[in-house]
């Protein structure tokens, strides 16, 4: 993935983000966590986090979905966001 920025924001609009890559190449999942928590497969990339900038952050929750996965979901009505 070329060095680019990317934005984001939640369903409510509660936390917002920008990444400026680098970005590591995507991933495809499809473990059970991954599929339980977008109903499908998970593609994904990630980026130094001293290159990630989150609005809102205080609204995050941690939860550990599994032992190796920990989700950030936006409390309801919005969507899970991982950062």
């Amino acid at each position: 993935m070329p060095d680019c920025t990317l934005t984001g924001v939640c369903a409510c609009g509660a936390v917002a983000f920008a990444a400026t890559g680098p970005f590591r190449p995507v991933i495809v999942c499809h473990c059970d966590s991954c599929r339980r928590q977008s109903g499908h497969l998970v593609a994904a990339t990630a980026v130094a986090p001293d290159h990630l900038t989150v609005q809102g952050e205080e609204k995050l929750a941690d939860w550990r979905a599994t032992d190796t996965a920990t989700r950030q979901p936006v409390p309801p009505p919005s969507m899970p966001i991982s950062i």
